[in-house]
């Protein structure tokens, strides 16, 4: 095993020992098609990284801001 794996493995397992755990979803991610699909989905779960920030509450500012520079035009 190279010294780079070693170092990645072992900065995995003790993230999973802290209790954070970034790997939840299986390492599956979100697809995006080249014509832009899936772009919605992408900026819900970055959304709903956020603390106190349901799937609800996500889409109710996806329904406003349909993409995160809309919703940074407004704020600057």
């Amino acid at each position: 095993m190279s010294l780079k794996k070693y170092s990645y493995v072992s900065r995995q397992s003790r993230m999973q020992m802290n209790g954070f755990n970034m790997f939840v979803d299986g390492g599956r991610g979100t697809r995006v098609g080249t014509d832009g699909t899936g772009l919605t989905n992408v900026w819900r779960q970055q959304l709903m990284q956020f603390k106190n920030v349901s799937a609800e509450v996500s889409n109710a500012i996806i329904a406003h801001y349909p993409s995160p520079r809309l919703l940074y035009d407004v704020r600057s």
